[in-house]
Order: C-alpha cells, then structure tokens, then sequence
C-alpha cells in the first residue's frame, strides 16, 4: 500500500492534532471554480480546550517565581 502524508494543524496547549476543511478562494485573482486553499484555523477545535492562542507554545515555567514554603513552628520550646 503507498503512504501518502496528510497536512493538518496541532495545537500547541492540549497537543490535539487535526485536518482542516479546505475552502474555495474567491478572491484569487485567476479563481475558476476549483481554487482549494487552507484556511488557519481561530481556535482549537479541541471541545476541552478551544484556545485561541492554539499556535503560540506556552511559556516555560523555568522563570516563574519560587513557591513558598513554610515550615511548622513548634511551642513546645515556648517559656510563657
């Protein structure tokens, strides 16, 4: 059987991987009816995730500030 490869798009928040519909281009210039052109998607089609910002990796949390940490106070030192 011949392998064939597959353009799609692969959000970059959720790693959904997806093939868009391709639309008729109208505003071509040398358009006949038969144009097929794809379209970037809005958002993620993903139902758990729809992000807009599907294209753009997140940051890396390497530059976050560090969490807190407390440690536990005993009284059992206390002179009251």
């Amino acid at each position: 059987m011949p392998k064939i490869n597959i353009d799609g798009w692969k959000c970059c928040r959720c790693g959904y991987e997806w093939v868009s519909k391709k639309q008729e281009d109208f505003t071509h210039p040398d358009y006949k009816g038969k144009l097929m052109v794809d379209v970037k998607p809005v958002t993620c089609p993903n139902p758990k995730c729809r992000s807009a910002y599907w294209d753009i990796p997140k940051k890396e949390e390497n530059n976050a500030k560090p969490k807190r940490t407390y440690r536990h106070i005993s009284n059992s030192n206390s002179s009251i």
